[in-house]
């Protein structure tokens, strides 16, 4: 069963397996915000989180976030993402306690500019977060959450972004900004720097990196680190994620 996986996965993941595609896909992975483009109609990508982890003090999580989005056309994209599975490690006085289970999912409705180009592009997405795991995994309320991407890219190897969102849950609001520069190295690798600044529920203060590789035409990896900046923010956050074009 391993060797059929791997052998599946080299597949994927081989440019001769795959015709090479006009326009590129730009993936949502990784880092704070999303990207401001939408796909086409009736194209699927799945983003998956191999795996994503937190440290904050006592508190150690790996999780497997999966995000799978599909093409509608007209300039809009559905998004349906599920932490499938997640393990909790907490210490407290001198006693760990584990738990492991799945974490929250959510559905969102991504729209972009037709308008859009290389140099300029938005998009917005409005997000429904439900908790459908068990505390302390899941969240203990749905949130919702409206967001902005902005990107600008001054040169073919450089590209700025700047990602805003408001977003409520059944006990206060809350904001984040987050802008970020990207940059090539080559022509399948960009790496990135982000920062982010955020109130409420969505509290942050924090500075990351992070970089990309497409080992195809249709399969990007990727790493990220995120460093907190102050004692509400979790110490560090990051984790290694692949996407991929699925059709």
């Amino acid at each position: 069963m391993t060797s059929r996986l791997l052998a599946l996965l080299l597949l994927i993941a081989s440019p001769s397996a795959l015709a090479l595609e006009e326009q590129a896909i730009e993936f949502d992975r990784p880092g704070i915000g999303f990207g401001s483009q939408v796909l086409p109609a009736g194209k699927m990508t799945w983003e998956q989180g191999l795996p994503s982890f937190s440290h904050d003090g006592e508190s150690r999580s790996l999780s497997a976030d999966s995000l799978l989005r599909i093409g509608l056309g007209r300039g809009f994209e559905v998004q349906l993402g599920s932490v499938l599975w997640q393990r909790l490690s907490v210490r407290e006085s001198g006693q760990k306690q584990r738990w492991q289970g799945a974490g929250d999912s959510h559905i969102s409705l991504k729209y972009a500019s037709p308008n859009n180009s290389d140099a300029f592009g938005w998009g917005v997405m409005f997000t429904r977060q439900q908790p459908t795991g068990r505390e302390p995994l899941a969240s203990d309320a749905a949130t919702h959450e409206l967001g902005l991407s902005i990107t600008h890219a001054p040169a073919e190897t450089q590209s700025l972004a700047l990602f805003a969102s408001i977003s409520r849950d059944r006990q206060e609001n809350g904001w984040l900004l987050s802008p970020s520069y990207s940059h090539a190295v080559n022509s399948r690798t960009w790496v990135y720097v982000e920062g982010g600044i955020g109130h409420g529920h969505q509290h942050m203060r924090a500075i990351g990196a992070g970089m990309t590789w497409m080992a195809s035409p249709r399969v990007q990896l990727d790493a990220s680190i995120l460093r907190g900046l102050d004692s509400r923010t979790e110490d560090w956050q990051g984790g290694l994620g692949i996407s991929i074009a699925l059709n």
